[in-house]
C-alpha cells in the first residue's frame, strides 16, 4: 500500500513494501521534516518516492529496485538529507526538477 503525506510534517515514514502501485510507492507533498527509513520501495508505474513542494526531509536506508520511471524524484522541493539507499535497477535513480 503506497504511503502519503499531505500538508504534514514530523512524521516517520519506515518498514513500508509499497509494490505495483498505480503511480507513487511513497508521496510527500507540502510535507515537511519527515524521515523515511527502512522501506523496500519497488515495482510503482511512475516513481518510487515522489517529493512535491515538501522540504528538509530525510531519506534514508531504503531500497528503490525496478520503479519504472525513476527512484526518486524532487519537484519544487529543497533541503533533503538522502544517503544510504539502495537504487537497484532503475532507469535514473534521482530525477531534480524546478527545486527552489
Amino acid at each position: 500500500m503506497a504511503s502519503t503525506c499531505y500538508y504534514s510534517g514530523s512524521n516517520t515514514v519506515s518498514d513500508k513494501r509499497p509494490e505495483r502501485e498505480h503511480v507513487f510507492g511513497i508521496s510527500l507533498f507540502y510535507s515537511s521534516n519527515n524521515n523515511i527509513t527502512g522501506n523496500n520501495i519497488s515495482q510503482n508505474d511512475w516513481y518510487g518516492v515522489r517529493f512535491r513542494e515538501s522540504d528538509n526531509n530525510t531519506f534514508t536506508f531504503n531500497t528503490l529496485r525496478a520503479n519504472v520511471q525513476m527512484g526518486i524524484r524532487l519537484i519544487d522541493a529543497t533541503n533533503h538529507s538522502i544517503y544510504l539507499n539502495n537504487f537497484i535497477d532503475q532507469p535514473s535513480a534521482l530525477v531534480v526538477s524546478s527545486s527552489r
